[in-house]
């Protein structure tokens, strides 16, 4: 009788690699743009202004620019930040 490999993981024969969440992807600017529905200039200026949502900015030793990230998972939280409720928008 043949054991799949998922009875053998159950009886910690084989160990499981954990395999990442769908959550810890890193998007550029324009993936990050299009995942929360704004433009890619609109998520660019709120990265300088300070408005958007949380980056990761990709330097090498002594420099001063390099690539921006934003991780899915930081994406979804800030986006649910956002969120308004209909009598704080009336109020305040």
């Amino acid at each position: 009788m043949e054991t799949s490999i998922l009875d053998r993981v159950r009886k910690g024969a084989v160990t499981a690699s954990p395999q990442p969440k769908s959550t810890d992807r890193y998007l550029n600017t324009a993936q990050a743009a299009h995942e929360i529905g704004m433009s890619k200039s609109w998520v660019e200026k709120g990265r300088i202004y300070g408005y958007g949502p949380p980056f990761i900015q990709l330097k090498r030793s002594g420099s001063k620019a390099g690539p921006v990230r934003y991780r899915l998972s930081g994406l979804q939280r800030w986006m649910e930040e956002q969120q308004c409720r209909p009598e704080e928008a009336r109020h305040g």
